[in-house]
């Protein structure tokens, strides 16, 4: 049994994440995930990104056709290593002419114990930065399709 879970949470994510870097394909896989639900984090302002929704829909879409089963974010139930969530991020803000920030597309996996969460990396991660662009939106879905495309990690 064991006695501290919050050192065996931080044990298990160090070794699968060495596991992940030696061998990321043979892990990451509709088979080794039993689910995946898409999460949207709107750092934006001033409009810089507006297409919230249809990202979500279009990486869950393009998931889905990888094999993936899909599900919705429960951000109330505590999550098992085998159920992942790919965080769709982007941080924007509009400076003069255009928008300047980043985009960040990884799967992880969000663990409670407690009243604590804990971030888990389960797979790779797409990142961009852009700048003097009217808005994100294209941009996201790009990101969005390449690292639903990139799989398995």
């Amino acid at each position: 049994m064991i006695k501290n879970p919050i050192s065996a949470a931080i044990t298990f994510c160090l070794i699968a994440t060495a596991a992940m870097a030696e061998d990321q394909g043979a892990w990451a896989t509709p088979k080794s995930i039993r689910s995946i639900s898409v999460e949207i984090f709107d750092g934006a302002s001033d409009g810089c990104w507006t297409n919230l929704g249809e990202v979500k829909t279009y990486t869950e879409d393009k998931l889905s056709l990888r094999g993936f089963n899909i599900v919705e974010h429960d951000e109330d139930r505590p999550q098992n290593m085998d159920e992942g969530v790919v965080r769709v991020s982007v941080h924007s803000e509009r400076i003069r002419n255009g928008c300047y920030g980043n985009i960040v597309v990884n799967l992880i996996s969000i663990l409670r114990w407690k009243e604590d969460y804990f971030y888990a990396p389960l797979g790779g991660t797409a990142r961009y930065i852009f700048a003097e662009h009217s808005n994100a939106n294209q941009l996201v879905l790009t990101q969005a399709k390449k690292f639903a495309e990139g799989w398995p990690f």
